[in-house]
């Protein structure tokens, strides 16, 4: 009996030994990435390298086991390891629609908006195989970030060369850049669909960045012809004094039959009434208005609440507006979104 046990035994072990000699799996590290904005530039980044990406990019991740520019392998995972506030969930496929010389695998990543000047690092971990099943792993850190202040500096280069402040994708202005604007100076933000028109007194640094869309829960219960556009301003802050606002609205031309419009702003799951006294250029297809805070603004061709207009004096947020407007945050469904210039002038 204890031949044959220890027989068995044997025969036993030699099979587990030989399952796992043959269920060895070879790990290795990603070489390098490529990155692709969103227009087709791309530039070659080490394993554990670091990009930098201001807030709203998209970009293309794309992988590779060795040196070698046919070296992409199939993708399994990508997940961000850290710093997921600052990105969206990305999304991983094969793409052979010709973007890259060779069909490869990609990571797609979309930066959020977010409202700050501050960097933050997220790292992207991808992991994949290669045809003979050898895993290869790998980590970038990507720095996301508005980028630095627009400054005193900015509007004397541009009164030498007598054009618009250069904001290269700045978005903040300093409190020195405020003091130092003179009438008709403007500056240009790259997007489009709205003007800012600022006075003096504005003493602290804002963060201009927003962008121009419609909200899905907004236009589902109100209707296309009563929602005329959405600026959302990433900074929600009080405004120390009132900034002028021209919206394009094309809508208007085909829905719109007086000179009037309304504002509103999303408060919570309220719309509160900014102002019913917004006015419409047919000429420019843009609709005017004041206001003294930034966030989420409204605009429409008829009253969409019984909310009392604010005045330029009042900083307290009013009590009163739409109770039954569920969802209304930015985070909700966008319908579309423009793209171009903006800009801010004195």
């Amino acid at each position: 009996m204890k031949k044959v046990l220890a027989l068995v035994l044997a025969v036993v072990m030699c099979i587990g030994m030989a399952s796992v000699a043959f269920g060895i799996t070879t790990t290795e590290k990603v070489n390098h990435f490529t990155v692709m904005d969103a227009n087709g530039e791309i530039s070659a980044v080490d394993a554990e390298g670091t990009v930098q990406y201001v807030a709203g990019d998209t970009f293309y991740v794309i992988p590779y086991a060795t040196a070698d520019g046919d070296s992409n392998f199939e993708i399994t995972k990508a997940e961000v390891k850290q710093g997921s506030t600052t990105v969206y969930t990305p999304a991983f496929f094969f793409d052979d629609e010709g973007n890259q010389a060779n069909n490869v695998w990609m990571v797609q990543m979309k930066t959020k908006d977010i409202a700050a000047v501050k960097e933050y690092d997220t790292v992207l971990h991808v992991e994949g195989k290669l045809e003979d099943g050898t895993v290869i792993k790998g980590d970038l850190t990507l720095v996301v970030k508005d980028t630095d202040m627009i400054t005193e500096n900015d509007i004397n280069r541009a009164r030498i060369d007598d054009a618009d402040v250069a904001t290269n994708g700045r978005y903040v202005v300093s409190a020195d850049a405020f003091k130092a604007i003179k009438s008709g100076e403007t500056f240009k933000f790259p997007y489009a669909g709205y003007t800012l028109t600022v006075g003096a007194g504005i003493k602290n640094a804002l963060n201009f960045r927003a962008s121009v869309e419609k909200i899905d829960a907004i236009v589902e219960k109100y209707g296309e012809d009563k929602v005329l556009g959405v600026i959302d301003f990433k900074d929600k802050n009080d405004l120390p004094v009132e900034i002028g606002v021209d919206m394009e609205c094309t809508e208007y031309s085909n829905t719109h039959k007086t000179n009037v419009a309304y504002v509103y702003r999303v408060e919570g799951d309220k719309l509160v009434l900014v102002t019913d006294k917004a006015t419409y250029d047919a000429a420019r297809e843009t609709v005017s208005f004041k206001t003294n805070k930034l966030g989420t603004l409204v605009i429409s061709a008829e009253p969409l609440t019984d909310a009392k207009a604010e005045t330029t004096s009042n900083k307290a947020n009013p009590g009163t507006g739409a109770n039954d407007v569920v969802g209304l945050a930015v985070a909700g469904a966008v319908v579309a979104m423009a793209a171009g210039f903006v800009a801010l002038k004195k």
